[in-house]
């Protein structure tokens, strides 16, 4: 497992990379070509312009940057992802700040129409089912919660209109995406720990994240959100983090080869979400979700009579939580 990165040794990767490149990294340039992604940075000084001048350096920051250059950078990502950009696609891939864009035309929404880019021009073709159920599923990993209507308005790739043509309300869309209105915030904390007690209390162990979701009266979400990790919300509810339970059962399930598979795996996938654009590590998957990156059977263990053959590495992939569960739903997208 990744230890995290010390105030450090994220400095000194930093000025070693404006070394190389003959003057202080952006954000983009750091996301593609750094030693490690900007996610760190943040995490630890709070902003990108904030790490570079804690490390000595110029600051990318720029006053009274033309509108239009703006808008070309807006409308660039849109390009380049095939889809309406997001706030958060501006902060990891984008020239600027995505706050550049809140104070310039007051909110994200309304940026987005300066650059051309109205949601409707990009939803007037039948949208299928899966795109919305994905939609709503990665917006619910950025807010740590089930999206309301007005967040998926504001914030996610379609409008709410597209989800009233496949679903009659807005809770049963969130039941296809395996989201539940009442499973995300709005809910104590306190609440949220004695339902966690419960479920171990039933179970005669700390439940994993897996059980959590499936049995439990909230899904991991909303733990994620009022804790920081399910680790944390374990501690909080006076419960032990139960690792050798969860090696013990995925030796039960998947065969007592499999710990090595695994392990090997994340290796040679350098310890990164292997789906196509997605760079997520196992530092910033332990930060998110409390646990590491998931690996998994590209042909579907349960089709093979030998465990061995089932987790041959050949069969193996490397995969964050939100595309893992995209892939089980899906398929590999190749």
């Amino acid at each position: 497992m990744t230890s995290r990165l010390s105030r450090g040794e994220l400095l000194r990767a930093l000025r070693a990379f404006a070394n190389e490149l003959g003057g202080p990294p952006t954000r983009a340039a750091m996301n593609e070509d750094g030693p490690y992604s900007s996610q760190p940075y943040y995490r630890e000084f709070g902003g990108w312009n904030d790490a570079l001048a804690a490390a000595g350096l110029r600051t990318n920051h720029r006053n009274g940057v033309p509108e239009a250059e703006l808008v070309a950078e807006l409308q660039r990502l849109d390009e380049l992802l095939e889809r309406v950009p997001r706030f958060e696609d501006m902060e990891e891939r984008g020239a600027f700040s995505g706050h550049t864009y809140m104070r310039r035309w007051g909110s994200w929404p309304e940026a987005k129409v300066a650059a051309g880019l109205r949601r409707e021009t990009r939803t007037s073709r039948r949208i299928e089912r899966e795109e919305l159920v994905d939609a709503l599923v990665e917006l619910a990993q950025e807010l740590g919660k089930a999206p309301t209507q007005s967040e998926m308005n504001e914030l996610g790739e379609f409008s709410q209109r597209p989800f009233y043509r496949k679903w009659d309300s807005w809770d049963e869309a969130l039941d296809a995406a395996g989201l539940t209105a009442d499973r995300s915030y709005g809910t104590s904390d306190e609440r949220l720990l004695e339902a966690l007690r419960s479920l171990a209390d039933d179970l005669g162990y700390t439940p994993t994240v897996m059980e959590l979701n499936e049995q439990g009266s909230f899904s991991v979400w909303p733990y994620l959100h009022a804790f920081g990790s399910y680790n944390d919300a374990v501690r909080a509810a006076g419960l032990s983090v139960n690792k050798e339970y969860d090696a013990l059962m995925d030796a039960l399930q998947y065969g007592k080869g499999w710990s090595v598979q695994r392990e090997k795996a994340l290796e040679r996938d350098d310890w990164s979400c292997q789906h196509p654009g997605c760079s997520v590590t196992e530092e910033d998957h332990q930060t998110t979700f409390g646990w590491g990156l998931e690996v998994h059977h590209v042909t579907k263990f349960r089709t093979f009579d030998d465990p061995e053959t089932a987790n041959e590495l050949s069969n193996l992939i490397t995969l964050c939580r939100p595309h893992h569960a995209k892939w089980e739903r899906q398929g590999s997208p190749d």
